[in-house]
């Protein structure tokens, strides 16, 4: 078994696991967090209904700590990876509105998106327009289709735009999938779940260049500049009864295969791993980018993000123990893990002795 070496400028990244870890946390420790990763790129997400409080109210303090962290990003060698709209970060007033489910919205979107890119162009250049957009579709059929429409329509014109004045921004999109995305029954971009019908985002946009969503002949161009795909499926592992088996290669290996051939820049994001004993969390990343390594020659894999820099503590009092760092009482703690995956990225490559803790 040797070293697997990766592409020269292959882009390594982290990302936070909260909306607004950075809004009320200090900057500096942050950013000496991330610099010990080693990474080029720190994925992150902004709040809109933090942003915009009403349809035309925006929050100066939020976006001056926003402008500041990225500047201070910036002056640390770190590209930002901004993610604009997640299904827990919209603003009540436009849920109220119908949310994407009414394509008058429409409007709202594009003023919060431009608004962000034009605030942060200086300092940014991926921008994440959309994640877990599949959950936005769980609802019955006649509106679940509606809501898909117009999220591509929305998508499309942000493109559009771009295209005319922000050329040198790349625009994208995340998908969370698993082996779960299946060609189902009447609509070709359908899995069923518990009953329930999900409208398959990635099948569709797989396509590339035009999308036909729709059951009549209508194609859209949207052309996408890069997918951020997150595999993360639970049963990769489980994190109740934790242990070195949990992690099926199989069923990572049969995700990596639904990018095969796909032209549209990728990067791999890890759904990351609940290990707060920090026991299987080496063997979890190097299986995943080995599996990833494999595939570079059959898909435009450009670069990875590991999730996440620092563990994530719920309202309700939960702890997801997926960080680099632990947060104890107020004081940071780094996990063992670290070293390798800074190894890995700082030296570009799996060394051999970092591929026996998969053998």
């Amino acid at each position: 078994m040797s070293e697997k070496f990766f592409p020269e400028g292959f882009i390594w990244g982290i990302s936070s696991n909260n909306y607004n870890e950075f809004f009320n946390f200090d900057f500096n420790k942050e950013i000496e967090m991330i610099e010990e990763t080693k990474v080029q790129y720190y994925e992150f997400k902004i709040s809109w209904k933090n942003l915009f409080l009403d349809k035309d109210i925006f929050n100066k303090k939020y976006l001056e700590k926003i402008i500041a962290f990225l500047k201070k990003l910036n002056k640390s060698g770190i590209n930002p990876i901004i993610t604009l709209i997640n299904e827990k970060n919209m603003p009540e007033w436009f849920l109220k509105n119908g949310g994407f489910s009414n394509i008058e919205n429409k409007k709202f979107i594009l003023k919060y998106v431009f608004f962000v890119i034009n605030e942060t162009k200086d300092f940014v250049e991926f921008y994440n327009i959309m994640e877990n957009s599949y959950i936005l579709l769980n609802e019955n059929y006649e509106n679940s289709l509606k809501i898909f429409q117009n999220i591509i329509y929305t998508i499309s014109d942000i493109k559009k735009i771009k295209s005319k004045n922000l050329k040198d921004k790349k625009i994208g999109l995340t998908f969370n999938f698993n082996e779960k995305y299946k060609k189902n029954g009447i609509f070709s971009f359908l899995k069923k779940d518990n009953n329930n019908l999900y409208f398959n985002f990635y099948k569709c946009f797989k396509q590339e260049k035009t999308i036909k969503p729709f059951l009549n002949s209508e194609k859209i161009e949207i052309d996408l500049d890069f997918f951020i795909i997150n595999y993360h499926d639970e049963s990769l592992n489980d994190t109740n009864i934790l242990n070195g088996d949990s992690i099926n290669t199989e069923k990572i290996k049969n995700i990596f295969n639904l990018i095969k051939g796909v032209k549209t820049p990728i990067i791999i994001s890890s759904g990351g791993i609940s290990d707060d004993q920090d026991k299987f969390r080496n063997k979890y990343i190097i299986t995943i980018l080995n599996q990833m390594h494999d595939f570079l020659n059959k898909s435009n894999i450009i670069g990875y993000i590991q999730n996440s820099l620092i563990d994530k503590h719920f309202e309700n009092g939960n702890i997801s123990f997926e960080g680099f760092f632990e947060n104890k009482n107020d004081k940071i703690f780094k996990r063992n893990s670290l070293n390798i995956y800074s190894r890995i990225v700082e030296e570009n490559e799996i060394n051999e002795r970092f591929l026996k803790f998969i053998m």
